[in-house]
Formats: structure tokens, sequence, C-alpha cells
């Protein structure tokens, strides 16, 4: 990936594939697929594509805030609990879209923390098409499984099961729930009220909806429509109890 300026002076991001490896290629061929027909806020835009035998690239708007695994993971970075609500919902809302919002489902198959970039304003984008898969019949039900992470910045969190393990330990022992959090998050919450502030906590980390977005079986995870409606109740709550710790 590489940064540079058109002759308008836009700032873009440029995706130069390695064309030696083997699937390559195809890799740029579905993202192209991909993203010329999809539009949507918390979407990365193509600018434009440059193809010739050898050499192909992306031009893609650029993200000046860089991705969600700098923000979660580097010392010199934290989300507030907005901002963590917020990427959540954003993310939920690209995916319903993907999902639903044509004829042709599109899956991810690639979500993670490297691929949720963050703009200017901080609004999210999903990026990275290159192994997504585009479905006309039988919809599958994909994983949404950032709330742990955002909330935890659990850095080992790789897969489902580990994802789970935390999630049912959090569930069993809401009463310790501010041991597990994000020291970065508690950083900057901190001069709050512990027990206000452990209260809202636990109405937006509804854990029971982590574990129904990460079941092993695509049929019994929960419809990214209903996920987008629980979390925008959250959210909801969250502003509803903000001002009961001095937000």
């Amino acid at each position: 990936m590489y940064k540079g300026i058109l002759s308008d002076r836009t700032i873009v991001a440029v995706k130069v594939p390695r064309l030696q490896l083997s699937d390559a290629l195809q890799s740029f061929d579905v993202e192209c697929k991909v993203l010329r027909t999809i539009r949507h806020r918390n979407l990365v835009k193509v600018i434009t594509t440059c193809t010739n035998p050898e050499f192909r690239a992306l031009v893609l708007e650029y993200m000046s805030k860089g991705n969600l695994e700098r923000w979660l993971y580097s010392h010199n970075y934290c989300l507030d609990l907005l901002r963590r609500i917020n990427i959540v919902v954003d993310v939920a809302s690209a995916l319903d879209y993907l999902h639903h919002g044509q004829s042709e489902s599109i899956l991810h198959c690639d979500l993670k923390p490297t691929n949720i970039l963050l703009d200017e304003d901080m609004v999210t984008h999903v990026g990275d098409f290159g192994i997504a898969k585009i479905l006309v019949k039988n919809k599958m039900q994909h994983t949404l499984k950032l709330l742990v992470p955002l909330a935890t910045s659990h850095h080992e969190l790789q897969d489902d099961q580990k994802i789970k393990k935390v999630m049912l330990v959090n569930a069993s022992i809401p009463d310790r729930m501010m041991e597990v959090m994000d020291e970065g998050l508690l950083r900057i919450e901190d001069g709050r009220d512990t027990i206000a502030l452990q209260s809202v906590l636990s109405s937006i980390l509804d854990l029971d909806l982590g574990l129904r977005c990460s079941e092993e079986l695509p049929d019994t995870r929960m419809d990214i429509k209903d996920v987008v409606v629980k979390l925008n109740k959250i959210k909801s709550t969250f502003f509803v109890n903000r001002n009961r710790v001095n937000y």
C-alpha cells in the first residue's frame, strides 16, 4: 500500500498487489468486481484502477487516521467509549449493506482490525475485499467479532474460540468487568465514578450479542440486520446514561 497525490492534489492510497504471488491476480479481480458495485459511507471508495500486463493497482480514498489495529494496540493511540461504539455500529452497518443492500450478497471473509479504516473525521470504513465472496442465493451469516476486542483490547484474540472464552468469562463475572477492560479505555475515562461507569459498560458490552455473532455454524449466527438494531439500542443506552458519569 502506498500514499499518492493526484494532479488535483487529492491524496489517495494506492494498493499494488505482488503479481509474483500465485493468487494475486485472482484477488485483484475479485476486489475490482466487488468495489465497482458497492456504494456505502462505511466502505472504502475506489477512485480508479490501473491495469496493464505487468502492473495492477487500485487507487482508493485515503484514510488519514489509519486502521483500527493501530488504535487498539498501539500505546500512543486510544479510543474513548463513544468512538468504540460508533466503530462497531459503522462496521455492522457496512456488513448489513453488503449482505442485504443489493441483489447479490457479498461476504467480506476477512474482517479484522487491520481492514477497518478511519478517515479524517474518524468515520469507519471497511476495506480489503481481496477474498470476498459474492452470493446470489443461500445468503450466509457473517461474524461480527469486534465487540470484545474493542472493549478489552486483547491482542491475542485471533479466532472465534478465544473470543468465546473471553466473553463467557466476562459474562460469568459481571462484577469484575473493570478488571478485563482495556487499560487505555479506563485511563481515558479516569476520574468518573467507577460504579456508574461499570453500569454504563454493562449495558453497552452486550456479551450475549457477541456470542451469538461468533457461533461456529453460520445458520446459528444472528442475522446482521438484527445485530444493527441491537447495536443502535446499545448506543442509545449510552447516550441516556452518559450524563450519570459526567460525559
